[in-house]
């Protein structure tokens, strides 16, 4: 029997949690600002129907709505 092979995994660092910096975005559908595609979310709109309508990424229309929503 040969004996058995041991899996090595790289160390897990940790460091500290850094902001991360998005260097190039465009929509995929021409004619949709992010902040049409939030407007939407908050006129009763789902995320993933946005999503599909004007071509933002999902998380980015929910960052883009959690940044702009008034508070109550």
């Amino acid at each position: 029997m040969s004996p058995r092979r041991r899996l090595r995994y790289p160390v897990r660092t940790t460091g500290p949690v850094r902001p991360v910096t998005v260097r190039y975005m465009t929509p995929s559908k021409p004619g949709w600002s992010l902040e049409e595609a939030a407007d939407l979310v908050r006129q009763g709109y789902t995320v993933a129907h946005t999503e599909k309508v004007t071509g933002w990424a999902a998380p980015v229309i929910e960052a883009q709505h959690r940044t702009r929503q008034s508070p109550k």
